[in-house]
């Protein structure tokens, strides 16, 4: 069970980790309309993000 615990984590914080709202805060932690970054970077990052989730999304945690 510990490590079923110990993965939850990891996820988790990964989570916090990669978040797409992050884009839409600036360095006080608020909420900005438009993304801090710049819009090439804007397209690299949702295409990472989305190369990530594609990945999550294949694997089986649990069956």
């Amino acid at each position: 069970m510990r490590g079923a615990l110990v993965g939850y984590v990891v996820f988790h914080e990964l989570g916090h980790a990669i978040t797409y709202d992050l884009i839409y805060r600036d360095a006080k932690g608020e909420y900005v309309a438009e993304s801090i970054l710049e819009p090439d970077d804007l397209e690299i990052f949702r295409e990472k993000f989305e190369a990530l989730e594609k990945y999550l999304d294949s694997i089986t945690i649990w069956e």
